[in-house]
């Protein structure tokens, strides 16, 4: 691209040059301009530096209108296609059409980047998920390689291997639902579960941490039937109780509250925790944002979101209410019952 840019300025210098002499001559036979131009060494000399300077001046102004943004827009590309997307040109250009392309490009690239970040979180949510599972898995494999352990062992051990095997299963089917819930490809399933069950079971989930960290466990639930997707509402729970389990220092207090109202049920987990700041609110159900940078390392600011998303499909609401060094308090409103469509 740049040696045919560096043709086209100096095609457009030569043809400049050739124009600009054509029109002098002409002008000097019509007896408009005066011949010294032409006359001797040094006024050939002098027309064919001005003839010169003035097409240099239109190859400028072409390489500048139309060279320039193209051979931008070429190197962008490069950059792109190498995996930086955080490559942008810019928007405006003497050319509406250049510009329009210019303005369609960098909206290419913000969509690209978001979806390598949202890739790159989905791996690493993967391999995080995963790895505990898989520890445990060749942990009890090679107890089962011992020749010293009893029938009953094995027996227990080869147990473990399958309800880790099952429980494995299950992540990767939710981790996928979740990214299906990005590209709106998720149709929700109709059962009936124990909603307050469901809640007890993803506490479990976290009994380690809670004893770790030493947390205080305040829980209210009312007996609960609920119609929806069981696996994809336990989603919602497991990341609550994750934040509000990361940001509760030791010795805090979680509560998990589930009551019911007229026509909807009401679930809150409550910590006493960091809080949120205030301007932050508005925020904390953007992708990837994180107020707190000390916890980025364990997690991708992809959590709030897709709980609000998930919320969203079953026809709720989500309310979060907090003060930065007072905890955080956040409730989500299901209906009664998910008529079907």
């Amino acid at each position: 691209m740049r040696r045919k840019a560096t043709m086209l300025v100096i095609f457009t210098v030569l043809c400049s040059t050739f124009i600009m002499a054509m029109l002098t001559m002409l002008l000097v036979l019509l007896g408009i301009m005066p011949t010294f131009f032409t006359a001797g060494l040094w006024g050939t000399v002098i027309f064919l530096c001005a003839c010169s300077i003035i097409g240099g001046f239109f190859a400028a102004l072409v390489t500048r209108l139309f060279v320039k943004p193209v051979d931008d827009l070429i190197s962008a590309t490069k950059k792109a296609a190498d995996g930086d997307f955080s490559v942008r040109v810019r928007p405006q250009y003497a050319f509406e059409e250049i510009s329009e392309l210019a303005e369609n490009f960098n909206n290419m690239m913000a969509e690209l980047e978001g979806i390598e970040l949202f890739r790159s979180g989905f791996i690493n949510d993967f391999s995080h998920e995963f790895k505990t599972p898989l520890v445990s898995i060749r942990g009890f494999a090679k107890q089962l390689e011992n020749d010293d352990i009893s029938d009953e062992e094995k027996k227990l051990y080869a147990g473990i291997i399958v309800s880790e095997c099952e429980r494995l299963s299950n992540m990767s089917k939710n981790i996928l639902l979740l990214s299906k819930l990005e590209n709106q490809q998720y149709t929700a399933k109709k059962e009936v579960f124990s909603l307050d069950e469901q809640l007890r079971k993803s506490v479990l989930l976290f009994e380690h941490e809670i004893e770790a960290k030493n947390i205080e466990l305040d829980i209210d639930l009312a007996d609960c039937d609920y119609i929806g997707d069981e696996e994809i509402m336990s989603q919602i729970w497991i990341n609550l109780l994750s934040n509000a389990l990361k940001y509760t220092p030791d010795g805090g207090k979680i509560g998990v509250l589930l009551f019911i109202r007229a026509r909807e049920i009401c679930v809150r987990i409550k910590d006493t925790g960091i809080g949120i700041k205030k301007e932050s609110l508005d925020r904390i159900f953007e992708k990837f944002y994180q107020e707190d940078p000390s916890h980025k390392a364990s997690g991708n600011g992809l959590g709030l979101p897709l709980v609000k998303r998930i919320v969203e499909i079953v026809g709720g609401r989500i309310s979060v209410e907090s003060e930065a060094g007072k905890g955080t308090c956040v409730s989500v409103y299901l209906p009664r019952e998910i008529e079907k469509k």
